[in-house]
């Protein structure tokens, strides 16, 4: 009887375990059954576990680039868009192209912005110059960066359309401005009178800059001018302090144009230099500060000039008469840009500075002139620099002999904005203005002339082969994070396969077992109820 107990007792451990493994299907539930495989097994589903943490952000990252693909595409149809805009302002009248088409053309840009905004993902944003990286490996040492970039119309070197484009970079009297896309404003150089310490009210929302002698201007998106540097000329009247358009400044007066075609003028006087003449206030579409005198452009195409005239500065030829597009003044002569891409000059020739060069005589977009030099670019991105070179002013780097969208000329200084948004500058030095500087917004363009629309082409040209570039880079990363992803899936699955080979149990073997089991335990409790009774028949005997 004891024997059959303890076999029977066996026997039902037996079928205990093989109960267990045909409940979970695993022959290894616990270190005891067998302890290497238990935690090799342990091992590889812990290992499946983190990767599978993995494969989850590699599927958000491929979710983050399609919606960056999504925005990319969305974008390039709107650039296509405008390009067929710009193309149409080849044919329109002068007035269509510079408000019906421009209105239509910014629209567009507006539009290009906020899809650059909304192109985001749990947080990311490709198109807003985010970065995404994407660890493919538990302990994070294999990794991929998605690297995204700028696609707002501005970062991709699309300017605006205005028939009154502001500056965005100016060079004044040892000190430069410039306005960064952010839409705050960065001084350097001379700060003798404060002029290059940017108060809080320039750090945000400005559209256009000036730069004059020992001070500064900066138009406020809302219509406001903002000065600084020496009060006597930094002090804004209240004419300027709203409905303002356009601003520009030289050493001792300012000038700012109002939405209602009239002029503002503050500063010195001493020689009729902020006397406005009645026939600058109204239909004026530009405004420049020269040295002692100022200029007036008319919707006209005509030009006004007050102020100096001791070298014939104010004297306008019959050439600017008509068909001016843009005006520049310098300390004493003037220039005016015509809409066939031409030149004209008039005033004081000091070292040179009426003599166009034939190189600037066609294809020129816009103009700037300093004290005693001048500057013209051409609508390939080039510049053209002539007059004073005293400082080395006249002498154009290799740097700006393409790619430029922006010039302007101050005292012995000059200066160009790359479409990058980086600055070129070169002459004196003496105050550190020929500091660089980046990520600085691109000026407006006018489409007053077929120059400044051949311009907005090249740019929407250059937008788009930046966006294919930008699309394929990104293209071959989220094939490599697909790659990572599918690797990773079929890593996951040889783990998880790998684990169960350790611990799971063979169920018909496990079954057989049961069976046997079942039948040696019948076969004992049969044997224990003899063993029994074989035990009563001898204890009657006594």
């Amino acid at each position: 009887m004891r024997t059959n107990l303890l076999s029977l007792k066996i026997t039902s451990v037996k079928v205990d375990r093989t109960q267990e493994r045909l409940a979970t299907g695993k022959r290894v539930n616990s270190a005891l059954d067998n302890p290497t495989n238990f935690f090799a097994a342990q091992a590889h589903i812990n290992r499946a576990s983190d990767l599978s943490a993995k494969k989850d952000s590699m599927i958000e990252a491929i979710q983050n680039g399609k919606a960056a693909d999504a925005g990319i595409k969305a974008i390039t149809s709107l650039i296509e868009t405008a390009k067929g805009i710009a193309g149409s302002a080849h044919m329109a009248s002068v007035k269509d192209r510079t408000i019906s088409l421009s209105d239509q053309f910014n629209t567009i840009m507006n539009q290009v912005n906020t899809l650059a905004g909304d192109s985001g993902y749990r947080g990311t944003n490709l198109l807003n110059n985010e970065d995404l990286t994407v660890n493919f490996n538990e302990d994070s040492s294999s990794n991929m960066t998605i690297n995204g970039f700028d696609a707002t119309s501005a970062a991709l070197g699309v300017s605006r359309v205005n028939n009154q484009p502001g500056n965005t970079i100016s060079a004044g009297v040892g000190f430069s401005l410039a306005l960064k896309t952010d839409g705050s404003v960065v001084a350097w150089g001379n700060n003798s009178n404060g002029q290059a310490t940017v108060p809080l009210t320039a750090q945000s929302g400005v559209i256009a800059i000036a730069a004059g002698g020992i001070h500064s201007l900066a138009l406020k998106e809302d219509g406001s001018v903002v000065g600084w540097g020496n009060p006597l000329y930094a002090t804004v009247p209240v004419a300027a302090q709203s409905g303002v358009i356009a601003i520009s400044a030289t050493e001792l007066h300012s000038l700012a144009l109002k939405s209602d075609g009239s002029v503002v003028a503050w500063g010195e006087n001493g020689l009729g230099q902020t006397s406005v003449p009645v026939s600058a206030q109204s239909d004026v579409v530009a405004i420049a500060a020269g040295q002692f005198h100022s200029l007036a452009l008319k919707e006209d195409g005509s030009v006004v000039a007050w102020g100096s005239n001791s070298y014939g500065e104010t004297t306008v030829p019959a050439a600017a008469q008509s068909g001016v597009v843009a005006i520049s003044a310098g300390s004493t002569y003037s220039m005016a840009l015509k809409d066939d891409g031409t030149v004209v000059t008039w005033g004081w020739n000091f070292a040179g500075a009426q003599d166009v060069p034939t190189s600037a005589q066609s294809g020129v977009v816009a103009i700037s002139a300093g004290y005693y030099h001048a500057l013209a670019l051409k609508s390939d991105g080039s510049v053209i620099a002539w007059g004073s070179d005293f400082n080395g002013e006249s002498v154009v780097p290799a740097e700006a002999q393409s790619g430029i969208v922006g010039i302007t000329a101050g005292a012995g200084i000059s200066l160009a904005l790359k479409n990058d948004g980086t600055t070129v500058a070169w002459g004196d030095d003496t105050y550190g203005e020929l500091a660089s500087q980046s990520t600085v917004m691109p000026p407006d363009i006018s489409w007053a002339s077929a120059a400044g629309i051949a311009i907005s082409e090249k740019q929407l040209e250059t937008a788009m082969n930046t966006l294919r570039t930008k699309s394929a880079t990104m293209s071959s990363t989220l094939s490599v994070i697909t790659v990572r992803k599918e690797f990773t899936d079929q890593m996951v699955a040889t783990l998880q396969t790998g684990s169960d080979n350790l611990t799971l149990a063979d169920m018909n073997e496990e079954g057989a077992n049961m069976l046997m089991l079942q039948t040696q335990q019948n076969l004992g409790i049969t044997s224990l109820s003899m063993a029994s009774q074989s035990a009563q028949a001898v204890m009657r005997l006594f």
